[in-house]
């Protein structure tokens, strides 16, 4: 019986001592690390979607009405259009700083999910989250928001994620985002390589985005670096000759550009041809020319330099080469397919801030 006793504690001891299995999902503990804006920025992706470009600053600051100013830290990512749905650049800023009172007039805010909606008369809208360690403020550029988008914006200002200490995978992972930029976000390094060939047309249609725009710009002027912008019933695009005063625009748009703003307007070709040439010191000239398309629509090539020959109208990129350009007839209120889809994968700078 001594015997088997002995064995029995004998063989506990060394199962006591055995490593055991793993456990799965269970890791070393890793400690929290400091919020960072490149988390920021995968947290707005993970809320609204892959964006095409990151960005942010450790110096960003927060407007909490009526008068105060926290400091913090922002994040914007920024989504190119799709065809019907303009451009937008979604912030978020974050400071671990004491909120205090929140000003939310009914008229003008409301609770949702606790956050608070706010709709000034004056100034952006947005939504704050206060927190026990601060404040979260999320906003929209353009400030026009859908319900959907709204539903997602109060997420992210909710999110628990964002505090001052969090989870360290999470930070990794978003230093790792090859979508986060450093640059200025303009046309810093863009050089023009020669013009950019459109593919075949698809023979489907669908309303033109700004890159498209580009992509046809492109096709007919050399450029390295281009933009474009999206408002109600225009859709522009922007290409940059080296610098932001010597740039050509292509649009549609459903109000008719008049002419009695500028020096001179004349007919060639059915294309309306006018001239803005007596500027003050420092000012771009202009060259504009319009082409009445279908259902309502203008398509207008504009050219502004500094450098032109006011006297002789006398331009960088002549005349005859911008007339190529409004006469393109694949640009109209619906555009092929296969023509976004070229815009979307050009191979040029896109600049992301305004000249």
């Amino acid at each position: 019986m001594r015997r088997r006793v002995v064995f029995l504690v004998t063989a506990l001891v060394i199962v006591g001592c055995a490593p055991t299995a793993p456990v799965p999902g269970a890791g070393p503990s890793v400690e929290p690390v400091a919020i960072s804006p490149q988390v920021l920025g995968t947290l707005i992706e993970q809320h609204f979607g892959a964006a095409y470009a990151l960005a942010g600053s450790d110096s960003g600051r927060l407007a909490v009405r009526p008068t105060e100013w926290m400091q913090g830290i922002t994040a914007t990512a920024y989504y190119r259009a799709r065809p019907g749905i303009p451009e937008r650049a979604v912030t978020v800023t974050f400071s671990p700083q004491p909120a205090g009172r929140i000003d939310c007039p009914p008229a003008t805010c409301a609770e949702r999910n606790g956050t608070y909606v706010r709709t000034p008369r004056t100034g952006t809208p947005d939504v704050v989250s206060p927190r026990e360690t601060g404040l979260v403020q999320v906003q929209f550029d353009p400030t026009g928001w859908t319900e959907e988008l709204l539903t997602r914006a109060v997420a992210l200002a909710a999110d628990p994620r964002i505090v001052p200490l969090t989870d360290a995978g999470l930070a990794e992972t978003a230093a790792a985002n090859s979508r986060w930029r450093t640059d200025d976000l303009d046309c810093s390094g863009a050089h023009a390589a020669g013009v950019v060939p459109l593919p075949a047309m698809s023979g489907s249609v669908e309303p033109p985005t700004p890159q498209s725009l580009a992509a046809v710009i492109a096709s007919h002027i050399a450029t390295g670096c281009v933009g474009g912008r999206t408002e109600d019933g225009l859709v522009e695009a922007t290409a940059y000759l080296g610098t932001d005063t010597e740039r050509i625009s292509l649009a549609v748009t459903d109000q008719e550009p008049r002419c009695d703003q500028l020096d001179s307007c004349h007919t060639r070709d059915h294309i309306r041809i006018g001239w803005a040439l007596d500027v003050e010191d420092g000012y771009p000239a202009m060259v504009r020319l319009v082409r009445r398309s279908t259902d309502g629509y203008w398509i207008v090539v504009e050219q502004h330099s500094l450098i032109a020959a006011t006297e002789e109208h006398r331009f960088p990129i002549p005349l005859d080469s911008l007339l190529d350009l409004v006469k393109d007839q694949r640009i109209a209120p619906r555009v092929d397919a296969a023509l976004n889809q070229a815009g979307d994968t050009l191979p040029l700078r896109w600049r992301l801030v305004p000249h």
